[in-house]
């Protein structure tokens, strides 16, 4: 099949006077024009005038005498050496001339009519072949899509295959342990026909009903287990940090006995030094008071020496002293200055 760009190129080397048609198609004499052998040779050599000149002539007598135009003979398309030769072309008048330009403009504007349709029809078929690839391209793309799906459906085919042989290994397995356990069946059964229970399923229900009561039993026991196992331990730690505390404080007291009985021991020291205190005090208060006393009697001396009554109270006898002290300043001042007047004489 030809594409479109080698149709196109065909069917223009055909307009361009080309000596072959479009591919497929061999070259044909036109037929003559409007009755007119001539006309029909301008009209060929206006469609052929891309090929070589050549003289043409009509073959005389057998084109005006009706002869078919172009008649092929052996060596070609019609005259002698296989060449379109034409014999004598006669010179029409300017009137019939005209006539025959016209008919051939008609002919033109036809040509140029169908040359347009023709490129209108090269382009739908451009347009053709793009949608064709297109869908061929879509077609491609969807035919390995369903390639795909295809292999992921034998995937999965297999898996399932795969997966429904091993849930018939398990309905062999099943279907084996309920023909061992068609004994309890019968068993329940026995158990219906000999009890208040009228349905097999009537039994279940009261079976799991005391698996769940002893189930809640066994986890109510093992949560009071855990609390008396947890009280144990607080009472563990309870009564060892006790101990502990017992100890210190029996070591506490044990510390203290010991202290007591040094204080007891040396109560007696103590007292004995309390009594020896309280015997030196009340020697200490005696001779206290003796000494104030003689302070007394001093100060009451030296006031009459002084002739002056001062203002001191009879228990403060630190005034009574300072006074004395003082009196005994003056008296020892004066005795200097005299004993020094004395020896100035015994110098005069």
């Amino acid at each position: 099949m030809h594409t479109a760009m080698e149709q196109k190129k065909e069917v223009g080397d055909w307009r361009r006077g080309g000596q072959e048609g479009p591919r497929g198609s061999e070259p044909r004499d036109s037929p003559p024009l409007c009755g007119w052998p001539e006309l029909g040779v301008l009209v060929k050599l206006l469609c052929f005038q891309g090929g070589e000149r050549k003289d043409l002539s009509l073959e005389g007598s057998s084109v005006l005498g009706g002869q078919a135009w172009g008649q092929r003979r052996p060596g070609g398309r019609g005259g002698a050496g296989g060449g379109a030769l034409l014999t004598s072309l006669p010179s029409p008048s300017p009137k019939m001339f005209r006539r025959r330009m016209e008919t051939l403009n008609l002919r033109w504007e036809e040509l140029g009519t169908k040359e347009a349709q023709l490129k209108a029809h090269i382009q739908k078929f451009e347009q053709f072949i793009q949608e064709n690839d297109q869908k061929r391209i879509r077609a491609l793309k969807k035919a390995n899509k369903e390639r795909e799906l295809k292999r992921q459906r034998v995937r999965e085919l297999a898996k399932v295959k795969q997966e429904m042989g091993a849930l018939r290994l398990q309905h062999q397995r099943l279907s084996t342990r309920m023909q061992e356990f068609s004994v309890f069946n019968k068993y329940l059964e026995k158990v219906v026909e000999h009890s208040e229970f009228e349905e097999i399923h009537e039994v279940i229900s009261r079976y799991k009903t005391l698996i769940s009561m002893h189930h809640d039993l066994m986890q109510s026991a093992q949560e009071g287990q855990e609390k008396i196992e947890r009280a144990k331990a607080r009472l563990a730690r309870y009564m060892e940090e006790k101990d502990d505390e017992i100890l210190q404080h029996n070591n506490e007291l044990a510390r203290l006995q010991m202290r007591f009985d040094r204080a007891r021991s040396d109560v007696i020291v103590w007292e004995s030094r309390w009594a020896h205190i309280q015997n030196t005090a009340a020697k200490k208060t005696l001779l206290l008071g003796t000494i104030k006393m003689a302070a007394l009697n001093l100060f009451q001396i030296v006031s009459k020496q002084l002739k002056e009554t001062a203002a001191v109270s009879l228990e403060d006898t630190h005034k009574q002293l300072d006074m004395i002290q003082q009196f005994i300043q003056d008296l020892s001042d004066i005795w200097t200055e005299v004993r020094r007047k004395e020896q100035q004489q015994v110098r005069v």
